[in-house]
């Protein structure tokens, strides 16, 4: 990463990324894994080869102190993954080919594919202003891009995420269409009460923070789920209770 002060400090940029190898062992549709499922021992839903496709994060991210109780705080990230979304040496895709064994029993990733990846972007906008010593209002307000619906996935069940990060089946993981993009639209506010505490033993401190979040999908897509199904629009409040202490 890098990073740079300026204006005396008020005025702080940082760009990081994290690039490196993070697909895990892929399963082939026959579950069979790395390296033995396919031909060139190339997993078929990647596409590639695990320890050379790459996936970066990158943000750029910078605080400006505009006042000493005014700030803002602008995000902006990109995503890659080089890997997964292959097509066909005949310009088929993964799912169509996949079609295959199910209605003449033939294993389709005997077709030679490549990948061709999957990008996300967004940018995020903070504003904090601080009342006094006790009490904080935040803002934020979000846009996301999963250009191809890769990135984001809901876990029902309780090791899908775990099983997933190492290439297990999860059959009950929840994607939105392959292929295909959602954008979100996100807007947060909360407040921070940190109160002194007197008088304890132990206790220092106690922090507040209660914030109601509101999300939607900006485009036809409905990546949230309801009582009736999914839906395009959610609400979400939480409360962070933080009791700073020390044992002497």
């Amino acid at each position: 990463g890098l990073g740079l002060n300026l204006l005396n400090g008020d005025l702080s940029i940082l760009a990081i990324t994290h690039s490196g190898p993070e697909n895990p062992n892929v399963k082939d549709p026959w579950l069979v894994g790395w390296p033995d499922g396919v031909i060139g021992g190339v997993p078929a839903a990647c596409a590639c080869n695990p320890n050379n496709a790459w996936r970066m994060f990158n943000n750029l991210t910078a605080t400006w102190n505009v006042t000493e109780n005014l700030s803002f705080t602008s995000d902006i990230s990109y995503f890659r993954e080089s890997g997964w979304y292959p097509v066909s040496v005949f310009g088929s895709t993964f799912d169509a080919l996949n079609a295959l064994p199910n209605g003449f029993g033939f294993n389709a990733s005997l077709f030679p594919q490549h990948p061709r990846g999957a990008n996300a972007y967004g940018i995020a906008q903070y504003a904090t202003y601080k009342i006094d010593d006790s009490i904080k209002l935040g803002a934020r307000v979000e846009f996301w891009r999963d250009a191809k619906n890769f990135f984001a996935a809901a876990y029902p069940g309780y090791f899908d995420s775990v099983n997933s990060e190492h290439g297990f089946p999860a059959p009950s993981v929840i994607v939105q269409p392959q292929g295909q993009g959602t954008s979100y639209l996100a807007i947060t506010a909360g407040v921070t009460f940190s109160p002194k505490l007197t008088g304890l033993p132990y206790f220092s401190g106690l922090i507040l923070r209660p914030e109601f979040r509101w999300e939607a999908a900006v485009n036809d897509a409905a990546p949230f789920f309801g009582p009736n199904g999914p839906k395009r629009t959610q609400g979400l409040f939480s409360m962070d209770v933080i009791a700073p202490f020390a044992i002497r």
